[in-house]
């Protein structure tokens, strides 16, 4: 039997279905691009779709929008959504009371959640800043051959978002345009842009297909920072990557400096976790490599060791120092011996290495840069030699395993915090040489005894650059101060036995 509920509601459907496809205002100059439209792979009602889907409906830009008209151009902008409520499918007329619709004014759709795709006109030149920001639902968008520039923040965090093509006439990207678009998988950029801005697609964790055109010259700043992509083609135009530039890039296995580039930020590649190789081309005046090794051209600094380098390694004897961030997350590195050679040690030089174990700095070593071994985990114990004058900020930060940190003689300096969050370090010696601590330089720290290789009036001589209660915690720390002898005073005062500092 033919059910006729189901007949009335299906034509009572239909009828619905149709009468959104036909609100149309008669006295407007709306000319939507139907062309457009149907490359773009949108439908409000796709006859072939489930009975179960739900239709996207189209969004009526002359109900919805509020236009602004440029009087001295004679032309107009779309100036903002009337709603942020606004649902469904947007195609941008190219006309507005007969004058050609230009462009999309700043924040123009910001916050409109519920927004599902857009079709930009032939007539579109510019997009300002934010015009689609946080629109978390945006799927599609449809860019016209026309357009010249996208501005600063524009996608920002269209997290459905799954592909884009930027056309060829666009000249100018801002920076942070597409970052945290957390769907984003696929992008073609113009090849007429010159620059990737910073922060560009940060944050876009599935991208695993983007061009950098030949043409480019600058990556900016954290530009592809958290992508996808397994490998990169850095044309041979760029002269310049930023810092942090690939920074979390943790499925990249290799990459090429091209001959072009003529600075590199010392975090380009940090955190790249499956990274293998760095490779230079020959021809390049201001870098080169050494077995996928990154270095100056002058083999006088290492920059960069791969995260993921595994092979066997001799050092050029003309090496002389460690650069910032050179061993930076090295998840292959458990322990290490600094070649004697090696004058310096950059900022971050090992920090983030979770399985170092132990190092071995020389005597030699004139300077390691703040945070060196930062949030090295599994680091138990080190010497720093008497030739290194200062222990600058936030040296050992984090180092939860450390247990034994022996600072010799000729140490004059104890910066901001090298200790902070060191759990297991209780003690510590402080040698005689010491003239001056940092802010806070013994705070946040969980020592149980400091012993002051001096008097107890050598240690109030020495300069603080805190009031006294930030350099320890008294109530839970005990300061010692040297005696070679048994003291007959009150006070605690310590020595050596076997090498090992004891409390008299």
């Amino acid at each position: 039997m033919i059910n006729k509920r189901k007949i009335i509601l299906s034509i009572s459907t239909l009828l619905a279905m149709t009468l959104i496809g036909c609100t149309t205002n008669p006295s407007s100059s709306y000319s939507g691009d139907s062309s457009s439209l149907s490359s773009s792979g949108i439908s409000a009602s796709n006859p072939s779709s489930s009975s179960s889907e739900i239709a996207i409906p189209d969004i009526d830009p002359l109900k919805e929008l509020d236009f602004l008209y440029d009087s001295t151009n004679e032309n107009y902008w779309v100036k903002k959504a009337k709603s942020e409520d606004i649902n469904g499918n947007l195609v941008i007329p190219s006309t507005y009371n007969g004058k050609p619709v230009v462009g999309i004014q700043m924040n123009a759709f910001q916050y409109c959640k519920s927004l599902k795709s857009v079709t930009l006109p032939s007539t579109i030149k510019e997009i300002e800043s934010s015009a689609f920001y946080l629109c978390e639902k945006l799927e599609s968008v449809t860019l016209n051959e026309g357009l010249k520039t996208i501005s600063f923040y524009s996608f920002y965090r269209c997290e459905s978002l799954k592909s884009i093509i930027i056309p060829d006439t666009v000249t100018f990207l801002g920076s942070s345009s597409f970052r945290d678009c957390l769907s984003l998988e696929i992008v073609k950029l113009s090849k007429n842009i010159t620059e990737i801005g910073e922060y560009m697609f940060e944050g876009c964790g599935r991208l695993t297909s983007v061009n950098i055109p030949n043409g480019v010259t600058k990556i900016g700043e954290y530009a592809f920072r958290e992508c996808a992509f397994e490998e990169i083609t850095i044309p041979n135009s760029v002269k310049e990557i930023g810092k942090g530039a690939f920074n979390f890039c943790e499925y990249l296995k290799s990459v090429t400096i091209p001959e072009s580039v003529t600075s590199l930020g010392s975090s380009a590649f940090i955190n790249c976790s499956s990274l293998e190789e760095i490779n230079v081309d020959a021809n390049n005046a201001d870098y080169c490599s050494i077995n996928g090794v990154l270095f100056n051209k002058e083999k006088t600094s290492i920059l960069k060791f791969p995260s993921n380098w595994s092979k066997a390694f001799t050092y050029p004897n003309t090496v002389t120092s460690i650069g910032d961030h050179a061993f930076y997350s090295c998840a292959n590195l458990v322990s290490y011996n600094v070649p004697n050679n090696i004058v310096s040690i950059g900022e971050s030089a090992f920090s983030n290495c979770k399985f170092l174990e132990s190092i071995n700095i020389p005597n030699g070593v004139n300077s390691i840069g703040m945070f060196c071994f930062s949030q090295d985990i599994a680091l138990k114990k080190i010497i720093i030699p008497g030739s290194v004058s200062t222990l600058d900020q936030g040296t050992f930060r984090g180092c939860h395993s450390l247990t034994s940190v022996t600072l010799e003689e000729g140490v004059t300096y104890i910066g901001h915090t090298p200790f902070m969050w060191c759990m297991s370090l209780k003690s510590i010696v402080i040698p005689h040489s010491v003239t001056k601590l940092g802010l806070q330089a013994l705070y946040e720290s969980f020592f149980e005894l400091i012993y002051y290789k001096g008097t107890e009036i050598e240690w109030s001589n020495i300069e603080s650059l805190s009031e006294e209660p930030y350099i320890y915690n008294k109530s839970e720390t005990t300061l010692c101060f040297y005696s070679e002898t048994q003291p007959t005073g009150a006070g605690s005062y310590w020595h050596y036995v076997n090498d090992v500092p004891t409390i008299w």
